[in-house]
């Protein structure tokens, strides 16, 4: 039960007992395929989970460490010791939600939200549209993805399609600069190939089993070559009756998983090959204040913490 879960496709190698009982000798999982990596330069930065409320009081910290974090990195001199920046992904939930993913109770709660709640999911919006808005003004990158999660505006089906412009007008104004994606996100920089996801799928792994942290459900993830093998079993998917989209067709070079418990980095070697892929669990931006920096040329990683109360 540690080595699998539910939804996983595998190989069962043994022989057929007298009795009728089939005694396994090895299991047999999925081939990994994975790319050379390429040479590239340049940082990339990740955050997730803003989870703001519309309360300015309530969500302050993370405002202001949201500000922060867009000066500090504008501000490229010695004294901040910040490398320049070639893209900003951001990775929800944006807006805080007590709904607990289930996409029938999702719209429910919508269709019967009370007149405060309505007004607190608006002005949360607005602050999300007015705080991306202001980053991509701010600094001098190419691109600020906009991945979301189960609770943002969208449908809570996995894969997630993009948050629509209507919801963040400003953002979409600045559509060149700002690229509303989906999620899972996949892209590629100069041949390096990451893949960012808002990591539903790991914590409905991780009630599996107690053994686990994020990390190991990566790594298992790689090994099974599948994002999410519990889809739609403990996560909601949408139905597709010819392929599986969650199937890894290759691997990625990168794993960026949001909202985690806890900040958490590996580097799990595919058997077989010379290749690796690095694993990285991104804790919650507004419960830590903490981006990872990424940089390209030998992806090392640089935790960077910008939580400044008075």
């Amino acid at each position: 039960m540690e080595d699998c879960a539910t939804g996983c496709c595998v190989g069962v190698l043994g022989k057929l007992g007298k009795e009728g009982a089939f005694h396994v000798s090895r299991l047999v999982w999925p081939a990994a395929n994975v790319t050379k990596k390429a040479t590239t330069e340049g940082t990339l930065v990740f955050i997730s989970g803003l989870d703001l409320s519309g309360d300015i009081e309530q969500d302050r910290l993370t405002i202001s460490g949201l500000e922060f974090m867009s000066d500090w990195m504008n501000t490229n001199g010695e004294e901040h010791q910040c490398p320049s920046i070639d893209r900003v992904v951001m990775i929800g939930p944006f807006v805080e939600t007590k709904s607990n993913g289930c996409d029938v109770q999702s719209v429910v709660r919508t269709l019967t939200l009370s007149r405060p709640e309505r007004q607190s999911s608006a002005k949360s919006l607005i602050t999300v549209d007015k705080l991306i808005s202001s980053i991509s003004e701010k600094l001098l990158v190419n691109t600020i993805d906009v991945t979301p999660a189960v609770g943002d505006p969208c449908s809570s089906m996995w894969p997630l399609p993009p948050i629509h412009r209507v919801c963040l007008p400003r953002c979409g104004m600045n559509e060149k600069k700002v690229n509303l994606v989906t999620n899972p996100y996949e892209f590629e920089v100069d041949g390096l190939r990451i893949m960012t996801m808002s990591g539903e799928n790991v914590t409905e792994l991780l009630r599996t089993s107690h053994k686990w942290s994020g990390a190991d459900v990566l790594s298992n993830l790689v090994k099974w070559q599948h994002i999410a093998p519990n889809c739609p079993d403990t996560l909601d998917a949408f139905p597709i009756a010819e392929r599986d989209p969650l199937v890894m067709s290759s691997t990625p070079h990168v794993i960026i998983c949001g909202n985690q418990p806890q900040a958490e980095v590996r580097r799990f070697s595919v058997d077989g090959t010379d290749a690796s892929c690095l694993l990285v669990c991104l804790p919650k931006f507004s419960k830590t204040r903490v981006a990872c920096f990424l940089d390209l040329s030998d992806l090392s990683l640089k935790w960077q913490n910008f939580d400044h109360q008075f």
